[in-house]
């Protein structure tokens, strides 16, 4: 069958591939599109796809529509508001690239990215803060920790926090060449005025390439913070082996005073 099409076992003709739900054709046994972000079709076959009702979205390629943050309802609505009922989900992405490499061009593809693996729409993720790391290994080997927030009804904060792996954010942002190194403890909790730290909440779990581990504070390879670079680091170690020099020799002068 045709992308975005499916037909029934036993199926012996090109026209029994029919538009899969979310997305939508022209006629059966052609090519079939994914619906739009704020759109969805719950119908398998041919068929437009209309907007999301009131108070709902939806991500690219949706059945269904669910209700947004601040409204509670089963999906495809109806959606009324309420009060507590909204939840932020919250995480810190490790990306392959430097601070400066982060134009808002990528910055917009990696919300879009993030929108696609979690499957939410690109108006309920916002990145918080962004912040330089530099390896103490390797001085001229950088990175960025991305703290990004994604805000849903409660209903679903579960199912977007567990979606936020590395495997999940590599593969959708696999073709803006945004690499992810590794994705923090998840956290879920009520939606703040300031979410530039994450602080509080349910912790769902830590992701990076071969499974749990300790955040990188934690395991003495690289420091968190602006630093200056590779030129401070030197700087530092300039000093410190000034000191030992320092030492050395006030240690052979006090030694030569006390055989006199």
């Amino acid at each position: 069958c045709p992308a975005g099409t499916s037909s029934a076992s036993g199926s012996d003709d090109l026209t029994d591939c029919n538009c899969l739900a979310g997305y939508h054709g022209t006629r059966d046994g052609s090519e079939c599109t994914a619906c739009l972000a704020g759109e969805f079709k719950s119908e398998v076959g041919t068929g437009d796809c209309p907007f999301c009702p009131a108070n709902s979205e939806s991500s690219a390629g949706s059945a269904l529509c669910y209700c947004s943050a601040g409204f509670t309802g089963a999906d495809g609505g109806p959606c009324v508001v309420c009060s507590d009922c909204a939840s932020a989900v919250t995480f810190i992405a490790t990306l392959a690239m430097t601070l400066t490499e982060f134009t808002i061009a990528k910055r917009n593809e990696y919300v879009a990215g993030v929108a696609q693996a979690l499957s939410v729409s690109s108006s309920s993720v916002a990145v918080a803060s962004v912040t330089q790391q530099f390896s103490r290994r390797r001085l001229l080997a950088s990175t960025i920790l991305v703290s990004t927030t994604v805000t849903v009804s409660k209903a679903k904060a579960t199912s977007v926090a567990l979606a936020a792996t590395y495997e999940n954010l590599n593969r959708a942002l696999a073709s803006s060449g945004i690499s992810v190194a590794e994705v923090s403890a998840t956290t879920v909790a009520a939606p703040t005025v300031d979410t530039a730290s994450p602080s509080g909440g349910n912790t769902v779990g830590v992701n990076r390439p071969g499974g749990t581990t300790t955040t990188p504070a934690a395991e003495g390879g690289s420091s968190t913070g602006l630093i200056a670079g590779a030129a401070g680091a030197a700087g530092v170690l300039a000093l410190l082996v000034g000191a030992w020099v320092w030492w050395r020799r006030r240690v052979k002068r006090d030694s030569g005073i006390g055989m006199a």
